[in-house]
């Protein structure tokens, strides 16, 4: 109703502005009728394609307002179910922590880097694989591109990249091209993830059954504050493994370097 969707718009741009405090002219302030509106829309839309003859929904954009998804997820997943009617090569052991890295050495907007010292290295020492697993490396960088993914490959951390594949349509030949579709569904059926500030990795997290998620929570991918999966993690300000509070609508953090 109106006064739900209030409290959760007023939730919302509480936690907008001071993530974005230093260019918040470019964000809109949310209020309910936005957010009756675009579920409202969502609904119509998703429905409609669910009936006709289109085997795809193409996202045209980065959909970055979580005003969008709040309280849609669930629908969100059963309206783009995972299709494997195509073996891959490997998917993740539930023992497996997955990690995903975009942009290999290239700075993050006005972030610096995902790197060592203030992403990935303040996780993984509370953060480890369960016995008899590994740290699983999703990614399109390569041996030559040096920066975080060849700093994770080596001690203390011996993470291993993977690099799945499909099956052609007739599951006897591997599909080359399929690169990207096989990253996503890998991501998608890890148990834990740890994403970057990239809107592929966030929603392959947000569709999958992961029980735990490790996510940005300063950048431009939505915070999914009310999914108890995320643990959010802010680079800018060093803070770490927060949790919302109970009315979602701060986040408190445990750890500060």
């Amino acid at each position: 109703d109106d006064s739900t969707l209030s409290q959760q718009a007023d939730a919302i741009n509480n936690l907008i502005s001071p993530r974005h405090h230093h260019r918040r002219q470019r964000y809109r302030q949310v209020d309910h009728r936005m957010l009756l509106s675009n579920k409202q829309n969502a609904k119509t839309n998703f429905e409609e394609k669910r009936t006709d003859r289109l085997r795809c929904i193409k996202f045209i954009g980065y959909f970055q307002e979580y005003a969008l998804y709040r309280g849609l997820l669930p629908l969100v997943r059963q309206w783009l179910p995972f299709r494997l009617d195509r073996r891959i090569t490997e998917l993740p052991s539930t023992k497996d922590l997955v990690i995903h890295i975009r942009l290999c050495n290239a700075p993050y907007h006005v972030y610096k880097y995902f790197d060592i010292d203030n992403y990935f290295g303040p996780l993984l020492q509370r953060i480890k694989p369960r016995p008899g697993g590994s740290i699983r490396i999703i990614t399109t960088c390569q041996a030559k591109d040096r920066g975080v993914t060849e700093e994770l490959k080596k001690p203390p951390f011996h993470a291993i990249v993977t690099r799945p594949l499909l099956y052609d349509s007739t599951n006897s030949q591997l599909d080359k091209a399929s690169g990207l579709a096989a990253d996503f569904l890998y991501l998608a059926h890890a148990t834990r993830l740890i994403i970057c500030e990239s809107t592929f990795s966030w929603w392959a997290a947000i569709l999958s059954n992961a029980t735990e998620i490790h996510a940005p929570a300063s950048g431009m991918v939505p915070v999914a504050i009310d999914d108890p999966r995320f643990v959010f993690h802010d680079i800018v300000k060093r803070r770490y493994f927060g949790k919302p509070d109970i009315d979602h609508t701060t986040i408190a953090y445990q750890q500060f370097n």
